[in-house]
């Protein structure tokens, strides 16, 4: 089946992109993009959430080139609320591996 995406935010324009009705099925029923559609690339699983192309997407979240974020930064960032950044290869049982996405 055919499936529209939302319009981008940054440019209007939307993309169409087929999916078995499984798949569509899955998807709004809540499953995660990431397990029904894993042959698609992010940039298009992102465009079936969002609409957000990749151009409008690198432009919205580009970052500055001086400006390098460092583990320990990430790690400062976030252990105020109580989280804190697990490596993707980590051994920590508690780590549930279904919520990391390359």
């Amino acid at each position: 089946m055919e499936v529209e995406t939302p319009a981008c935010l940054g440019c209007g324009q939307s993309t169409w992109f087929t999916v078995t009705e499984d798949e569509f099925t899955r998807i709004q029923a809540g499953e995660h993009i990431q397990r029904v559609l894993p042959h698609f690339s992010a940039e298009d699983r992102e465009m079936l959430i969002s609409g957000t192309c990749p151009d409008c997407w690198e432009e919205m979240f580009a970052e500055d080139e001086d400006e390098e974020w460092a583990d320990d930064d990430l790690d400062d960032l976030f252990k105020p609320f109580g989280y804190s950044l697990l490596d993707p290869e980590s051994d920590d049982p508690t780590y549930d591996r279904d919520w990391y996405v390359d």
